[in-house]
């Protein structure tokens, strides 16, 4: 029997796409978007500092990838097209902990992996621990936000007060540029309309919300003290990453710590690995996805979504 090829375009149609507007418990509104096949393993996908899960675009555009995953995003509060409170309390670490569950609840997740240019996980496991999640995909960046300074290569630290300033346009901008060509390994590769986007996220964050996101109050040691034996972990290292030391990361944090460790490095990454080696990394991530699911059927665990 010959097999018959399913247009993109109606491979679209197959796979459903879900955007909407969530509340988090505290009111917060959070904008959310779920696309690929239901029945699939859920994967929530968590961007970085300060930007916005249209990041991911090429990620949520790939007809197969949505055709094996349930996939999820959502803008993180303070950034994109979710709210940006000012009071102070917002950020505590048991917000974005409950901001993930409403996306979780909003999209019937049940254990999914999620992937995090983000220090989220931790907040996540710091109020939920074992069982709550089935892995964690990091991807150039690290478990704990207030330990990310002791990685940052010190020569990137004065752009973040740049970027902080309020009392200097120039040098604010000056900062968002810096931030925009250190993303990359090469810089000058950098589409100007990619350019503009990112530099556009950089400027739509209120530089008071900026101070909070990056001095918020900081979560415990449950993720290591709890998580670090029996969670599976991929840590996908960015080699040409010029803002943190991923590989410094990875020998004094991770590996001695994360008994289920799984590296994938991409050699001529910058800090946005994401960006870099796409089928590298949509391979890794394929693998280390299914590799857990299939881990959590045996033990006798529940599916990855649960249908209504």
């Amino acid at each position: 029997m010959t097999a018959t090829k399913i247009p993109v375009v109606l491979l679209a149609l197959l796979h459903s796409t879900l955007a909407l507007f969530i509340h988090s418990k505290d009111g917060t509104q959070l904008w959310a978007e779920a696309k690929g096949d239901t029945s699939k393993p859920g994967v929530v996908w968590l961007h970085g500092y300060p930007s916005s899960s249209i990041v991911f675009d090429e990620y949520f555009e790939d007809e197969d990838y949505l055709s094996q995953f349930h996939m999820v995003r959502y803008d993180i509060r303070g950034m994109g097209q979710s709210d940006k409170p000012s009071d102070p309390a917002a950020y505590h670490p048991e917000r974005f902990s409950e901001d993930f569950d409403a996306v979780v609840q909003a999209f019937n997740l049940h254990k999914p992996c999620v992937v995090g240019w983000s220090s989220i996980s931790h907040d996540i496991y710091e109020y939920h621990g074992h069982g709550y999640i089935s892995g964690f995909i990091y991807m150039a960046s690290f478990h704990h936000p207030a330990k990310t300074g002791d990685f940052t290569y010190p020569e990137r630290v004065p752009m973040y007060y740049k970027m902080l300033d309020t009392s200097n346009v120039t040098a604010f901008l000056e900062g968002a540029d810096e931030f925009v060509d250190s993303l990359l390994a090469h810089p000058d590769d950098i589409p100007w309309k990619t350019r503009m986007l990112w530099t556009s996220l950089v400027t739509t964050v209120p530089q008071s919300v900026s101070y909070l996101l990056l001095f918020r109050d900081q979560p415990g040691t449950r993720l290591l003290d709890e998580g670090a034996p029996v969670l599976p972990v991929l840590y996908i290292e960015a080699a040409k990453d010029s803002i943190i030391n991923n590989s410094a990361i990875i020998e004094t944090t991770f590996r001695p710590k994360f008994k289920k460790l799984e590296v994938l490095t991409i050699p001529d990454a910058g800090h946005a690995a994401f960006l870099h080696g796409y089928k590298e990394i949509k391979e890794g991530i394929v693998q280390f996805v299914n590799k857990v699911t299939k881990e959590e059927e045996h033990a006798g665990g529940s599916p990855s979504h649960i249908e209504l």
